[in-house]
């Protein structure tokens, strides 16, 4: 069963994704609460655990009975409050947290031993986010893509940047490149176009903003032909800092056969896999000298742009859908289920 607190984010193209669950339950979760920007995690685990959220989930723990439970992001993990008897929780990390994260250390150590108490096992999605994480079960389950079967060399200088803004570092990443390095990559190239593909109100969200209306820039909300602009673009790019987990955007650029710009940030759980295609700098300013050589030497771009089977095997959804589902029957098979 699914419990959700951004119904309004869900509409009939996201009926066919139900298919198997017992249930599904909607709630939405109130206009104020909106943590994403919020430095102090202690204050996102409040605003985020908000009353409608968790009665739906302590209605559907009481109605369901279910063995197994997991709590998606760290803001939730209080949620296992509700824990009731032989069940096995789990807590899913998007981003890994450490005690430097709370304005109060105090409230970090509380959450700390609070995960090693009341879950069986946490999962997160790089190796850098597993390092960060003491608990007697950490399983890595790799953010990951579909392969694609076939690959159509770039012929364009379209950029493109996949990031929905209401994720706070996908906004502030494309402001600095747009910022610090794409009015170099116009001046050599001034044919070059950026389009950005920024979620739900992305217009909205940057109207007024002078980086945005710099020549070649469009900015869109959300489109369902991911594919379809992956194979019109020349490249991606990833001009993130400071984040956790890992970039989706990133595997499936190269899983798509499109080289990727990034910060080393930015390619966080994808930097030390040796893919070809994945070009990366200290900074997002440089990136514009990597993009300026990608879009002038075309014959270098195809080369590395070539998906890598080998590499991007460990990066399926399928395979990590293995993993996640292991530790599911590890934990099932603790209490002889």
């Amino acid at each position: 069963m699914l419990v959700t607190d951004e119904a309004a984010l869900y509409d009939a193209r996201s009926f066919a994704y139900f298919d198997g669950l017992h249930a599904v339950h909607f709630v939405q979760r109130p206009k104020d609460v909106n943590g994403g920007g919020i430095a102090d995690l202690g204050q996102r685990l409040r605003i985020h655990c908000h009353p409608s959220l968790v009665d739906a989930a302590e209605a559907a723990l009481q109605r369901y009975r279910p063995d197994l439970v997991q709590v998606e992001h760290v803001e939730l993990a209080s949620l296992s409050r509700l824990r009731l008897p032989s069940q096995r929780w789990i807590l899913g990390l998007h981003d890994a947290f450490s005690t430097a994260d709370f304005i109060d250390g105090t409230e970090g150590h509380r959450l700390q031993q609070s995960v090693m108490q009341s879950y069986d096992a946490v999962t997160v999605c790089s190796a850098e986010d597993e390092a960060m994480i003491s608990h007697p079960r950490v399983v890595r389950v790799p953010n990951g893509s579909a392969v694609s079967t076939t690959h159509t060399p770039s012929t364009s200088i379209q950029l493109l940047f996949l990031g929905p803004f209401r994720y706070a570092q996908n906004l502030e990443g494309i402001r600095q490149f747009l910022s610090q390095a794409y009015p170099a990559i116009k001046a050599a190239v001034p044919a070059a176009g950026l389009l950005i593909l920024g979620g739900e109100q992305a217009p909205a969200r940057i109207a007024g903003d002078a980086v945005f209306l710099q020549d070649g820039v469009t900015v869109l909300e959300h489109r369902e032909d991911i594919s379809a602009l992956l194979s019109a673009s020349a490249l991606t790019l990833n001009p993130l800092t400071g984040i956790r987990g890992s970039s989706i955007k990133v595997i499936e650029s190269l899983a798509a056969g499109r080289a990727c710009v990034s910060t080393e940030d930015g390619a966080r759980g994808f930097i030390d896999a040796g893919f070809a295609g994945l070009l990366t700098t200290s900074n997002v300013a440089d990136m514009a000298g990597v993009v300026i050589e990608l879009l002038r030497n075309e014959e270098r771009r195809h080369r590395i742009e070539l998906p890598d089977p080998a590499r991007l095997a460990d990066y399926r959804w399928d395979r990590s859908a293995e993993r996640q589902g292991a530790l599911y029957r590890a934990l099932l098979e603790l209490d002889g289920k």
